[in-house]
């Protein structure tokens, strides 16, 4: 019995799992967006495999990423105006592998990689007018669209400062960086994801 207590309570001890919630800042340049940052949520869960290695699962809720055109053209007879808003946005699934090491009792580092799953969003909202020279509206047509979801796979990496509140809650600054390279038709896009979280360990 005294056996069963100790496998027990090792396995328990490398093997515990952990549930983390908190906000990121989502710097995506790949969405062509005047509005290249946005805030937005995480969450994930996980599991130490043993002491010094983790894999978890990441969900990023950002916020849409927006730009705004207007503009009126004279052509020939008429006038052509436009009043336009665009958004996009890239939520995403990770999986990572994470690698810890203790820098002191309370403090720990950990470098993670893996793989994510993002769906680029995109929709557009405003207005269209023809005009005559005279600056009279001879058709409106208002626009609310939204583009097919399109999902692009990135590699992932990325790095965890931990710091121990309590023997289970941890507060977490994080690094995520983001590449299409070689996975997706745009070899070269990346974006950045900085992000605080808490972590609740079981």
């Amino acid at each position: 019995l005294l056996l069963l207590m100790f496998v027990t309570s090792a396995a328990a001890q490398t093997r515990r799992v952990f549930v983390e919630g908190g906000i990121l800042a989502d710097y995506n340049p790949t969405l062509r967006a005047d509005e290249a940052t946005t805030a937005g949520v995480t969450g994930s869960a996980g599991v130490f495999i043993t002491p010094r290695w983790s894999v978890r699962l990441e969900v990023d809720a950002p916020r849409w990423h927006a730009s705004h055109r207007r503009g009126e053209t004279r052509v020939v007879d008429r006038i052509e105006a436009f009043d336009l808003h665009d958004e996009g946005r890239s939520p995403s699934i990770s999986v990572l592998a994470g690698r810890d090491y203790a820098l002191s009792s309370r403090v720990g580092l950990a470098w993670v990689a893996g793989l994510t799953r993002t769906q680029r969003e995109f929709r557009t909202s405003g207005w269209t007018e023809r005009r005559d020279l005279d600056g009279h509206v001879t058709a409106h047509t208002e626009i609310n669209r939204r583009s097919p979801t399109h999902t692009w796979w990135a590699g992932s990496i990325g790095g965890d400062l931990t710091v121990a509140l309590t023997d289970r809650l941890q507060l977490i600054p994080q690094i995520r960086v983001h590449t299409y390279g070689g996975l997706s038709e745009h070899t070269s896009e990346v974006f950045v994801r900085p992000r605080l979280v808490v972590r609740w360990q079981f």
